[in-house]
């Protein structure tokens, strides 16, 4: 059997055509190396560059990964890339989800958020054996 990087594969793309796996891995590799080559010289005129270069380098990763089974060049299972505005939209869904979680938690009797384990605000407050309550108790002796 042929190995991932020797493969041959034929996809339903609207080309038609037959898309070589390791030349299409190439090239994806050769436009990752030029987009970093032109994000690390800092020019003005380089970055007008990146975003064609960024866009060229998706498409031909979904054609990689289209013609593998749906196996990215990394190996893994390809996902399309987030917008900036979808990747915000997730985190505030997973910090919801996380606040609400911890306010079952807490309301159901589980352990504390805040490291006082069980304790109520007036005990916090008033505990007799703290150090500075030792400190003063000492004084007085």
């Amino acid at each position: 059997m042929s190995s991932e990087g020797d493969a041959v594969a034929s996809t339903s793309a609207a080309d038609g055509g037959v898309v070589d796996l390791p030349t299409l891995k190439a090239t994806i590799e050769a436009l990752s190396n030029q987009i970093r080559d032109l994000k690390a010289s800092g020019s003005d005129s380089d970055k007008d560059q990146i975003p064609p270069l960024v866009k060229e380098m998706l498409v031909k990763k979904k054609k990689y990964a289209d013609a593998n089974g749906g196996i990215g060049v990394d190996g893994k299972k390809y996902e399309e890339p987030l917008s900036k505005s979808e990747k915000k939209k997730r985190e505030r869904e997973a910090k919801k989800q996380a606040a609400a979680a911890a306010a079952a938690g807490a309301a159901s009797g589980g352990g504390a958020a805040d490291g006082a384990e069980g304790k109520d605000a007036g005990d916090l407050k008033a505990d007799p054996n703290s150090k500075g309550s030792l400190k003063k108790a000492a004084k007085k002796a």
